[in-house]
């Protein structure tokens, strides 16, 4: 009768740690895929930002932006001031 006993209350031990190992494990699983979840989501809008950057500079033709900087005549700056 103690053998079955012990034999009984060793087995309600193991199945009660299998199933505490299966929810904590679960419930670790579920925490880790949010994360994995919302590094994509924040890859993704940064993937996207970067792509839109790149096609506005590729848009932006240099050359003729910063000439057209450079040839505003600027009256503040006389050739008196440049000559001392």
């Amino acid at each position: 009768m103690a053998t079955i006993f012990g034999l009984l209350l060793f087995g309600g031990i193991f199945i009660f740690l299998l199933l505490l190992f299966h929810f904590i494990n679960h419930r670790r699983k579920n925490i880790h895929f949010q994360k994995i979840q919302t590094l994509e989501n924040s890859i993704i809008l940064h993937h996207n930002q970067v792509s839109f950057r790149q096609s506005t500079l590729d848009k932006y033709n240099f050359l003729v932006h910063n000439l057209n900087e450079v040839l505003i005549p600027q009256p503040e700056i006389g050739s008196e001031k440049l000559q001392s």
